[in-house]
């Protein structure tokens, strides 16, 4: 399962009972996913077609820094 693809559907009344999301970056979709089975919600994978696009600006080693940083602060927040 892609978490960090940005294509995620809701049901508007169960969304709300887990909002907020306090991560702002690459953690959001994990934060997301994390309080949602908390909270008992069921999870469905859909297959979407993707293009990569060439050009990317993604630095692989500060974004995974950078990740890996917020999901010890979602750790550390969920206990």
């Amino acid at each position: 399962m892609d978490y960090q693809c940005g294509f995620k559907g809701f049901n508007a009344k169960k969304i709300k009972t887990i909002l907020p999301i306090k991560e702002e970056k690459y953690a959001f979709d994990t934060e997301l996913i994390i309080k949602g089975l908390k909270a008992g919600f069921k999870i469905k994978e859909i297959p979407v077609e993707w293009q990569e696009k060439p050009g990317s600006k993604m630095n692989v080693f500060k974004h995974g820094f950078q990740m890996f940083f917020s999901l010890l602060k979602l750790k550390f927040r969920s206990n």
